[in-house]
């Protein structure tokens, strides 16, 4: 059994529901925001696919109406993650991407669907193409899964976030 697990332990089950508890998604592109750290001075570049705040979506929920606990979110499809990241973008572009201590942000369902890919860079803009940035996370909602476990059986469907930095997922050898 893996110790490490790339996806960062910040499940972020939010914790105030939607009314309608729907995602605004963007078809087939991304919005690129930049803004300067609550808590540093450092500049991050944001690309994301929704349009809600994570704190409006809702969170699953078990038959008494709580948040159950995170047990384990599942990383098997990294190697999927990695194979997408190699068939669309240069090796120099890979290479700009490691350089930021950005992330992969995903948003999923809590019975596993990804719904949401967003990227996150750090200081760095790798300036990538956008049509890369769209095809990559159209690919990885496609064909990949988040399944978490819970401590308890979920009744009410809800949405988790996770996240993978990039220089986990693309530091070589990950194959």
């Amino acid at each position: 059994m893996k110790t490490i697990f790339p996806f960062l332990a910040l499940l972020l089950a939010v914790t105030v529901p939607n009314a309608s508890g729907q995602i605004n998604q963007l078809q087939d592109t991304l919005i690129k925001e930049t803004f300067i750290g609550p808590f540093s001075e450092k500049l991050f570049i944001h690309y994301k696919d929704i349009t809600n705040k994570i704190d409006e979506l809702p969170v699953p929920k078990d038959k008494n109406g709580k948040i159950p606990e995170v047990l384990h979110l599942s990383d098997s499809d990294v190697p999927i993650i990695y194979r997408i990241a190699h068939e669309i973008f240069t090796p120099e572009e890979i290479n700009r991407m490691r350089e930021s201590s950005g992330a992969i942000e995903f948003i999923a369902t809590s019975g596993g669907k990804i719904v949401s890919v967003s990227f996150i860079f750090v200081e760095k803009d790798p300036k990538i193409p956008l049509n890369k940035m769209v095809k990559f996370s159209a690919e990885v909602k496609e064909k990949t899964t988040a399944f978490t476990e819970f401590s308890q059986v979920i009744a009410e469907e809800g949405y988790v976030q996770s996240s993978l930095s990039w220089f986990m997922l693309l530091k070589e050898g990950k194959k």
